[in-house]
């Protein structure tokens, strides 16, 4: 290569904001539960806006929430934060999953 060459190297694309908060979020959740492989995240997307549900195992619930919430809060703060730098809103609800697999509602 000469002294004024640049080599160009492939670039993986950069994933979208509301895909960033996802997997942001999805390993939050995983981190905290004792059945990571539970977790699940659905988005809904809007104009500006995202709203996550976090829907995990049922023995796993209390432990997302954590005690008075605080575990919940602190998702739902950083999240709020991420999703400003980025300009977008951001709501987390969290969900069991009863015994037949279903979210419980």
């Amino acid at each position: 290569m000469g002294a004024h060459e640049v080599k160009v190297e492939e670039v993986m694309p950069r994933p979208s904001p509301f895909e960033e908060l996802e997997e942001l979020l999805f390993h939050m959740a995983r981190m905290i539960v004792d059945r990571p492989e539970e977790v699940v995240v659905n988005p809904a997307k809007g104009n500006g806006f995202i709203a996550f549900e976090v829907i995990c195992d049922d023995t796993d619930t209390g432990t997302l929430i954590g005690r008075r919430g605080k575990h919940a809060e602190a998702i739902r703060t950083m999240m709020m934060a991420a999703g400003a730098v980025r300009d977008i809103r951001v709501t987390v609800q969290i969900v069991s999953r009863d015994q037949d697999g279903l979210p419980a509602r």
